[in-house]
């Protein structure tokens, strides 16, 4: 078969460009390597005043030319944007607008060309920015993790905002009350470039009484928020707890010991020996019998070898050993005990409908478990089996308690029955199912209205969700503010906003309705957006007005 001098040449310029190419047959770039953006944006998002928003145009080749363009509204023209100090920054392919206010209202557009002069870009209708003044900035402490020091140490808890807002720490003290931290521990950096304030609680030297839970308190336009930090300052290395000289234990029980020191990340272990005049021998986790879980050992269906003098020894990273007394940790059988139940979780468990959630009762093997419900006027039935289902797992025997799809009938306490030997014992559980919320919803799409100029329109948004959304509405990106209800607003009194909520069919829904009564085409036309919002989400309808 003869090839053309057209198919050669296409076949090296396919080569060069690393494709596969054969003399006769076609060739083609395959799917997975075309060049596009790895993140599609959602066409509207909520931002809080102040804030910093990012703006991701990641593709899939990292050696590709990203940039960024906004326009106040759809229809208008797109404007380059250049990182600028304190006010837009780029790190690789992702954007950050900082302290967003109204200017930085509208959409934006990612713009890609990679090495062979490809170019890309984001849909015209997607990544609509909408200032909301009802969110408070993001408040954000750093470590999050509960902050763990021994005496004479030193650390920094940072607490971060925008540069707009009021930062204060305060320390909150067992009966409630709270106090301002004094100022020589605190340190404050605002970085404009990057707009974040920064307030740094400093701790030199800590001492006992520095321990507590600290509270980082922002104000910004009338409103706050909070974030707690916990410090924890303990002595030199050492168990938390110290044994009891006599422990008693019921045959087939579980022997729970705690080798827990001030480090959590010192290695413990533990040694057994029946008499003092035996030597001390290591007690190995099996997964048998012998667990361990962080610093805390468990010995599982205990019997008469497990009986004797059991101690703790510990050491931590920089070498230091310590280990239980002797003459203390002295385990001994009872074997009129009744073995232990736990219930898990531990605390009331709370749902909204809908949801589902398990709570298991767990014993040691050859106990026998059985769950009741409690009602309101005192009578205890059985659960049906059909809700329950039972696991036996290293000598533990659990019978799990399962809700499925949860109804408000379901609240109520539980009762976990244990049966030992002819002995009884019993852990109640506790269950709150609410009711569930919903998202806002508009109904209709996007309305396009043609009207004379001077003529009166009204444009209405009629939304439902729970609890009742609140709704605002834009022109373009720009929020029309009526703080009266049913008086004229806006720059020249244009505007009248009536807000109602009225009750259809059982269930209520805010009817809101723009009215201009004297249309102007230059002030008027353009794009008018009803956002409506709860803590559940946000939902929008436009309206398109056209003035001739």
């Amino acid at each position: 078969m003869k090839t053309s001098k057209s198919q050669w040449l296409s076949c090296s310029l396919l080569f060069i460009a690393s494709l596969s190419c054969m003399p006769g047959k076609s060739s083609a770039r395959k799917v997975s390597d075309e060049f596009k953006f790895l993140v599609t944006p959602k066409m509207f998002y909520a931002v809080p005043f102040g804030s910093n928003f990012k703006l991701s145009c990641t593709t899939n080749d990292e050696t590709a030319t990203t940039q960024l363009y906004h326009r106040q509204s759809i229809g208008s023209a797109w404007n380059l944007l250049s990182p600028t100090p304190g006010k837009l920054i780029k790190s690789g392919q992702v954007y950050t607008v900082l302290g967003f206010g109204i200017s930085n209202a509208g959409q934006y557009q990612c713009r890609a060309t990679n090495g062979s002069g490809t170019t890309i870009k984001w849909s015209d209708r997607l990544a609509n920015l909408i200032p909301n003044p009802s969110l408070t900035p993001p408040l954000d402490i750093h470590p999050r993790r509960a902050v763990v020091l021994t005496t004479g140490q030193s650390y920094n808890v940072t607490c971060s905002s925008v540069p707009q807002s009021t930062l204060k720490w305060f320390k909150k003290y067992t009966d409630g009350s709270e106090t301002a931290v004094p100022s020589n521990q605190i340190h404050t950096e605002k970085d404009l470039e990057i707009n974040k304030l920064k307030v740094v609680l400093m701790f030199k030297n800590a001492q006992k009484n520095d321990a507590g839970i600290y509270i980082c308190k922002m104000t910004y336009q009338g409103k706050g928020d909070f974030k707690y930090s916990t410090l924890e300052v303990y002595d030199r290395f050492k168990f938390r707890r110290q044994p009891k000289r006599f422990s008693i234990v019921g045959f087939g029980a579980s022997l729970t010991i705690a080798c827990t020191t001030n480090e959590l990340n010192a290695d413990v272990s533990l040694y057994h020996r029946g008499s003092p005049s035996k030597p001390w021998k290591q007690l190995v986790p099996d997964m048998k019998r012998v667990f361990k879980n962080s610093q805390t050992f468990v010995i599982s269906n205990f019997g008469i070898s497990d009986v004797g003098h059991y101690q703790c020894r510990g050491r931590n990273r920089r070498g230091n050993t310590i280990r239980w007394k002797e003459g203390s940790g002295i385990v001994l059988a009872h074997p009129i005990l009744t073995p232990p139940v736990t219930i898990e979780p531990k605390h009331a468990v709370v749902l909204t409908e809908g949801q589902s959630r398990n709570i298991t009762c767990t014993s040691v093997d050859r106990t026998t478990l059985q769950w009741f419900k409690e009602l309101a006027n005192g009578t205890i039935i059985p659960v049906p089996t059909s809700k329950t289902v039972e696991k036996r797992d290293r000598n533990k025997f659990s019978v799990i308690l399962m809700f499925r799809d949860a109804k408000k009938k379901d609240s109520g306490s539980y009762k976990c029955l244990m049966t030992f030997q002819g002995r009884r014992s019993h852990k109640y559980a506790s269950l709150t199912v609410m009711d569930k919320g919903t998202s806002p919803h508009l109904k209709g799409r996007k309305k396009m209205l043609s009207v004379d100029e001077t003529s009166r329109v009204v444009m209405s948004c009629n939304a439902k969700g729970d609890p009742l959304p609140n709704i605002t509405w834009y022109k373009g990106s720009n929020l029309i503010n009526c703080l009266s209800n049913g008086k004229p607003c806006g720059p020249l009194l244009q505007y009248t906003l009536k807000n109602r909520i009225k009750t259809k069919n059982t269930s209520k829904i805010v009817r809101s309705q723009l009215k201009i009564s004297r249309t102007n085409r230059v002030r008027d036309q353009g794009n008018y957006i009803c956002v409506a919002s709860n803590k559940h989400g946000v939902a929008h309808r436009s309206y398109q007005l056209t003035v001739n």
